[in-house]
């Protein structure tokens, strides 16, 4: 039998390395963006699916416990993050619906500090299904995660964060017009 620290460094590194993977294989492995001929997305889509649905298991609460990991600060962390891979691919694969189901999700877990990218997709996908406000929101939560990361870096008052999401809110305004309740048929 393995040690109790030895079952959860296997469970850690194959939780880690599957979203990392998966998300490296999104971000990289369209043929297109290399130059080369294009090949069917799903020979690349459904190998990262395939690894985000393992990570996405092995995070559950029950599965991490076989593993003595359900209490460990990591699991809730790699567990959003792999929520957020989900939305990606479904954004990639054309089903909104789909990723803003997982992109919020990953937004409410602990990876939202972590990953404005997560929030930033959310506002990209409600664009997509022409929901300016909730686009708008997802952006300034953006900008506030920004802004709140680089903490002491950058010595602007409140005031001064006040302006400059007011800016960002009147620009995206601008572009998209004021928000609108669009009702969508069944």
């Amino acid at each position: 039998l393995l040690a109790p620290e030895e079952i959860w460094q296997r469970w850690h590194s194959l939780s880690a390395s599957a979203v990392a993977w998966s998300l490296d294989t999104l971000a990289t492995a369209d043929p297109a963006r290399r130059g080369e001929p294009p090949e069917p997305p799903e020979t690349w889509h459904s190998q990262a699916l395939q690894m985000l649905c393992v990570a996405e298991i092995l995070t559950r609460p029950e599965v991490a416990e076989t593993y003595n990991c359900h209490d460990t600060p990591l699991r809730p962390f790699l567990r959003a993050l792999c929520h957020g891979g989900l939305g990606h691919y479904y954004q990639l694969r054309n089903k909104p619906r789909a990723a803003v189901r997982f992109l919020e999700q990953g937004a409410n877990g602990q990876a939202k500090w972590a990953h404005p990218a997560i929030l930033l997709n959310l506002s990209a996908v409600h664009l997509r299904l022409k929901e300016p406000g909730k686009a708008l929101s997802y952006l300034c939560q953006v900008v506030l995660a920004l802004r709140s990361g680089t903490g002491p870096l950058c010595q602007a008052s409140m005031a001064e964060v006040e302006t400059a999401l007011r800016a960002a809110g009147t620009a995206v305004s601008a572009v998209l017009g004021p928000p609108k309740e669009v009702a969508h048929q069944a």
